[in-house]
């Protein structure tokens, strides 16, 4: 099975700048891409490559790095088409008519870099990925070299990384790492009987029982929603504030908002994840019960409450 790991890494100014002309590169590539689908007509991956061979964008970019831009936007078309016909026999399930693929903004929404296996070299806690000759001459560099955290040594399978994405994190301001990597997955014993039944509440975050142990978990939630409320309200005050300053388009948030957010954030995702510490889960298995309902019943919306809670973080981690 493949499994994924988000670290947020101390970088150096030279690290920043290599990431940045990669990242300024991948999302002008983008978009010239983009621009010839909408004017002339979809074009395959295939198509694509051939078309784009002699791009001098290309030149800055490892090879398998300018395969991944058109393969993650002809995906992005591809969806378009299927929301396009899911939106004409289902109108009522979108807020709106389904848009082809936007442009990228390098200085607000910037690309994403992704290096896929051979271009992932390990040695030691030292994690290598390649760069194309122009790259190289420069910044005087072989590769850029990425000294891992012992913590994620720890956890991550140095031997079997699948793919690295470089990402950008509009709210921190920082650049982060997405590894994924292979991991042999556990086989089960036929012995193993004992099983762990997570109920997600309302007023409480979650109710933990077990059918072979006399162990109950009740987590609360009432304070994490009232706390969740007050950052949310707290940023919509100072978000409409910022507004009558400035105008929509010129609109960006400040640094007391994205501090908040920030804060929201951590706040949130700390309650979620301190109970799976307290718990021994060997093997998790999330089982559908939506046919068991009765025909003509209609289901209540689930976590009404806790909407902007993160229910997904609880049910990954545990």
């Amino acid at each position: 099975m493949k499994l994924s790991c988000k670290l947020y890494m101390s970088l150096s100014i030279a690290q920043l700048a290599m990431i940045e002309e990669l990242s300024f590169h991948t999302t002008k590539l983008y978009n010239i891409a983009n621009y010839e689908c909408r004017i002339n007509g979809f074009m395959s991956y295939v198509e694509m490559n051939g078309f784009f061979r002699n791009n001098w964008h290309k030149m800055y970019m490892h090879s398998h790095i300018y395969q991944q831009i058109l393969r993650v936007l002809e995906k992005d078309w591809k969806s378009y088409f299927r929301a396009s016909a899911d939106y004409k026999k289902n109108p009522h399930k979108y807020k709106g008519t389904p848009a082809p693929p936007r442009f990228k903004n390098h200085g607000i929404k910037k690309n994403q870099i992704i290096f896929t296996k051979p271009a992932i070299r390990t040695e030691g806690n030292l994690l290598n990925l390649s760069l194309s000759k122009t790259m190289q001459t420069m910044f005087v560099v072989i590769s850029l070299n990425l000294e891992l955290p012992m913590k994620a040594q720890e956890h991550l399978n140095m031997d079997e990384l699948q793919q690295i994405g470089i990402s950008w994190d509009r709210s921190r301001k920082q650049w982060y790492f997405i590894v994924i990597y292979s991991q042999e997955e556990k086989v089960i014993d036929s012995s193993f009987v004992n099983v762990m039944a997570i109920d997600p509440g309302r007023a409480n975050l979650c109710a933990i029982s077990f059918r072979d142990s006399m162990e109950q978990y009740l987590i609360g939630g009432k304070h994490l929603k009232s706390r969740n409320s007050y950052y949310n309200k707290e940023i919509a005050r100072l978000s409409g504030i910022r507004m009558k300053q400035v105008d929509s388009e010129a609109f960006r948030r400040t640094k007391r908002m994205l501090t908040l957010q920030k804060e929201r954030n951590d706040y949130i995702h700390d309650p979620c994840i301190r109970p799976a510490g307290r718990l021994s889960v060997s093997h998790l298995s999330i089982e559908d019960h939506c046919h068991r309902r009765p025909k003509g019943h209609q289901a209540e919306q689930p976590h009404q409450e806790f909407r902007a809670d993160p229910f997904a973080e609880t049910g990954q981690d545990d």
